[in-house]
C-alpha cells in the first residue's frame, strides 16, 4: 500500500470508475491522488497525472488533459527506470490534448519534442504517431507542403509497424491536404484508396465521405457536395460520431452558400453549437472563417458570443494565450470521444 493511504484509496476509486467507462468521474480522483503523492513520490504522482490526463481527454476536457500531461512531464525523475519511454508517451499525449483543444502552435511544439524522443528511442509506432500529429498541426498552421510530407512519412511508418488502420488515416489526411493545395486528382486518388483500405478493415468511412463531399465543393460541384454531406448528416452512424457530424454540417453550410444563404447560416449555427459542446475541437478552425463569410454575405453582424469565440480560437491556434486553468469538479461536458494517446 502507498505510504499515503488516501492516495491508494483515491486511485482505487478512480480505477473502478474508469473500468466502467465513467472517465469523467475518474479524472478528478486521479488528479487529487496525484496532488497528494507529489511530495513523497514524484514518479508515482507523474503516473497518476498521466492517468488523469487520459481520462480528461477521453471525457472531452482537452485543456484539463493538457495541464495534467504537462504536470506529469515535469515530475518524471531523472532516475526513473524508463524515463525516456515515459517522456515519449507523455509528450505524445500532450500533443493530442493540445490539438484537441485547438491549441495548434503549442501542439506543434509538443509534437516536435515527441518526434525527437521517439526517433532517439527507435520506437516505430511512436515515430509514426508523432509524424501524424505534426502533420495535423502543420496543416492548421498553413504549412501544406510540410503537412503532406509528414503524412506520407507517417503512412510509411504505420505500414512498417503493421498498423493498417492508422496508415489509411494518414492517407485520408494526405488527401485532405492535397485538396487544400488545389491538387484535386491527387486528393481524389488518396481519399478513394483510404476508403477502400478502411472498408476492407470493416471500419467506418463516414469521415472520408465528408472529405469527398468537400472535394466536390472545391471543384465547383456544390449540388453534389451538399448531397454527400447530407447523406452523412442523415445517417444513423452520425449520431454516435459527433465530430464527423460537425464536419458534415460545415461542408453543408459551405455548399448551401451558392443557392440558399439562410440554410447555410442554419447549418453553420448548428455546427458552432455542436463544436462548443464538444470542447472546441480543431474543426472550429475551418468552421469559424466560414461563419464570418456567411454573415458578411448576408449583411449580418456577428453577435458578441460569436465574436468572442472567433477571437478565442484565433488565439488558441497561434498560441497567443493559454487558458487559465481548469476545474477539478465532476464531469462537465459532452460526448466521450476516442483517444489515441499512449498510456503513461
Amino acid at each position: 500500500m502507498d505510504a499515503n493511504p488516501e492516495v491508494w484509496r483515491l486511485e482505487a476509486a478512480a480505477l473502478r470508475f474508469r473500468t466502467r467507462g465513467r472517465v469523467g468521474q475518474a479524472f478528478p480522483l486521479y488528479a487529487r491522488a496525484a496532488q497528494l503523492a507529489e511530495a513523497a513520490d514524484p514518479d508515482e504522482a507523474s503516473k497518476l497525472w498521466g492517468r488523469a490526463g487520459a481520462c480528461a481527454l477521453e471525457a472531452g476536457h482537452a485543456d484539463a488533459a493538457a495541464a495534467c500531461f504537462r504536470q506529469a512531464v515535469d515530475l518524471v525523475s531523472f532516475d526513473h527506470l524508463d524515463r525516456h519511454g515515459r517522456l515519449t508517451r507523455l509528450y505524445a499525449n500532450l500533443t493530442a490534448a493540445l490539438y484537441q483543444g485547438s491549441r495548434i502552435r503549442e501542439a506543434w511544439d509538443a509534437g516536435r519534442q515527441a518526434l525527437l524522443l521517439a526517433e532517439e528511442g527507435g520506437r516505430s509506432r511512436a515515430i509514426a504517431q508523432a509524424l501524424y500529429n505534426l502533420g495535423l498541426a502543420e496543416r492548421y498552421l498553413g504549412g501544406f507542403e510540410e503537412a503532406a510530407k509528414l503524412f506520407r512519412e507517417a503512412r510509411t511508418a504505420y505500414l512498417e509497424a503493421g498498423l493498417s488502420s492508422r496508415a489509411a488515416e494518414a492517407l485520408h489526411n494526405l488527401g485532405w491536404v492535397h485538396g487544400d493545395r488545389g491538387e484535386f486528382e491527387a486528393a481524389d486518388a488518396a481519399l478513394r484508396q483510404a476508403w477502400v483500405e478502411k472498408a476492407v478493415l470493416g471500419e467506418s468511412v463516414a469521415r472520408i465521405q465528408v472529405e469527398l463531399a468537400r472535394l466536390r465543393l472545391l471543384r465547383g460541384d456544390w449540388v453534389g457536395s451538399l448531397a454527400g454531406a447530407l447523406e452523412v448528416i442523415e445517417a444513423v452512424e452520425s449520431l454516435t460520431d459527433p465530430e464527423t457530424y460537425l464536419q458534415a454540417l460545415t461542408v453543408a453550410a459551405e455548399a448551401s452558400r451558392a443557392d440558399d444563404l439562410a440554410a447555410a447560416l442554419d447549418y453553420a449555427r448548428m455546427a458552432v453549437d455542436l463544436a462548443v459542446s464538444l470542447g472546441r475541437p480543431p474543426a472550429l478552425l475551418d468552421l469559424l472563417p466560414l461563419v464570418v463569410r456567411l454573415h458578411a454575405e448576408a449583411d449580418l453582424v456577428l453577435d458578441r458570443r460569436m465574436q468572442a469565440l472567433a477571437t478565442e480560437i484565433y488565439a488558441r491556434r497561434y498560441g497567443l494565450h493559454t487558458p487559465a486553468g481548469f476545474l477539478w469538479g465532476p464531469d462537465r461536458a459532452g460526448e466521450v470521444r476516442s483517444y489515441r494517446g499512449e498510456e503513461g
